[in-house]
């Protein structure tokens, strides 16, 4: 009993000071596999009591491009209860390879029942797994285990880094040593912008956080105030998508206000989808769309903690400052003269010759993304609904998409409606208004 160790190693019930087995070395290994694969440990601080905290409550965070198999391999083997872990650390290895590794054995050749295996001169047996865990594109990693023939379980003891090949040796009743191989990994690179060559469609990424959703001083709609948490990394668009981005793509100009660099609106919805679907379609054919990544809409909870800046936000009420006229196209200066800010007078700013402006003139918000707030409303993946009183991670709203929310207020909204908790929302096959379009994201499917 007792909670020595190497801190970001040990599993929940050593730090608690329970009795510890061979489901903590199996911890171990999880947190030692993520590590490798992120290029992090999962939990991380200086603070003994901060990351005794994290290791008892606190999911580790999705590895972007990780097979979900794989994901789910190692968060098993992280359960913050022994009991919810596998079986053994050959069951572990087994799980992220893709096929059971049994540790029965058949005669004295060592035969491994389920798995491929040798009995080599000094007593051991040699598993591999039997397929690679698939990370993005182009990328695997496998496992080749080494225990000896009386082994049960192991406990890190060193782990060594060369430029292609990652290895840790354990314990098991004697010292033994996991390799771990790694392709290249070509995909979205952590923290760095993405581009769709031949559109001109840039994506700034957006690093996985937590951020309190809504607002106090808002709408009802926009309560209770929540904690959120978005679990993996995405990229969002860093400007509504153009006229001639949605033209190239689909071969259509449905938009009332004309012009290449103009947001594309009069848009459904459903056309939004669709344009989402066919680019993921055209750039997974070009072979530029990493394993396990689409283009799609961006949640209302995705929208709302890009808009925010992340985890860099400033707090600002628009996105990108406090002063709307910097930041946004609305009401008040999207046409041919100043107008003061109305409750409501859609018609006065038509009249006024309010439209939409050429994307990107605006100042970016603490992201580098353009008209988050203004311009135009802009789709998200979720249906409309009243926020939940409990913390959520990556909410996706209700099952039903058949009144699909907006964001952001638009050219013809006053400035209470840009506002980044603001919440709108229509009829999914309401008619297509001029002041409604959409961005994207790249990043994981909505589950």
């Amino acid at each position: 009993r007792g909670t020595s160790g190497t801190g970001p190693y040990m599993a929940p019930e050593q730090w608690r000071g329970r009795q510890q087995g061979a489901a903590a070395d199996q911890y171990a290994l999880a947190v030692t596999a993520y590590e490798m694969l992120a290029g992090r440990l999962p939990f991380e601080s200086p603070d003994p009591v901060v990351l005794k905290q994290a290791v008892l409550d606190e999911t580790p965070a999705v590895i972007p491009g990780l097979a979900p198999s794989a994901m789910a391999a190692i968060s098993r083997a992280m359960a913050k209860e022994p009991a919810a872990r596998f079986a053994s650390c050959a069951d572990f290895v087994a799980a992220l390879g893709g096929e059971k590794i049994s540790t029965r054995r058949r005669g004295r050749r060592g035969e491994e029942a389920g798995g491929e295996a040798s009995r080599r001169r000094d007593g051991r047996s040699t598993w591999k797994t039997s397929q690679a865990i698939p990370l993005e594109a182009g990328a695997s990693y496998s496992f080749e285990v080494s225990v000896p023939s009386n082994s049960s379980n192991p406990s890190i003891l060193s782990k060594r880094h060369a430029p292609a090949t990652l290895a840790f040796t354990a314990d098991w009743r004697g010292p033994q040593t996991r390799r771990v191989t790694l392709a290249e990994i070509k995909g979205p690179a952590p923290g760095k912008p993405v581009e769709v060559p031949d559109l001109g469609l840039a994506l700034m990424p957006v690093a996985a956080g937590s951020f309190r959703m809504g607002s106090e001083d808002g709408s009802s709609d926009e309560k209770p105030v929540r904690t959120v948490r978005i679990a993996r990394d995405y990229w969002m668009g860093r400007t509504e998508v153009t006229q001639a981005q949605y033209r190239q793509v689909t071969g259509k100009s449905p938009s009332t206000f004309k012009g290449d660099d103009l947001p594309v609106e009069r848009v459904s919805w459903d056309d939004a989808v669709a344009f989402c679907e066919d680019l993921t379609r055209r750039e997974r054919s070009a072979g530029r769309l990493p394993q396990g990544y689409v283009y799609r809409l961006p949640t209302e909870a995705e929208w709302e903690y890009a808009a925010r800046g992340g985890s860099k936000s400033k707090g600002f009420t628009y996105s990108g400052g406090n002063d709307i006229d910097a930041v946004a196209w609305y009401y008040g200066n999207a046409g041919k003269a100043r107008l003061g800010d109305p409750f409501t007078d859609f018609g006065k700013a038509k009249e006024n010759g309010n439209c939409t402006h050429p994307v990107g003139e605006k100042a970016v918000n603490e992201l580098g993304l353009h008209d988050m707030s203004g311009n135009v409303w802009e789709w998200c993946f979720d249906s409309y609904g009243r926020y939940p009183a409990s913390d959520e991670t990556d909410p996706k709203g209700p099952d039903s998409r058949l009144f699909p929310v907006g964001r952001g207020g638009s050219w013809g909204r006053r400035a209470w409606l840009c506002r980044i908790a603001s919440r709108n929302h229509w009829l999914k096959v309401h008619p297509k208004n001029d002041d409604l379009g959409f961005r994207v994201v790249l990043a994981a499917p909505v589950q």
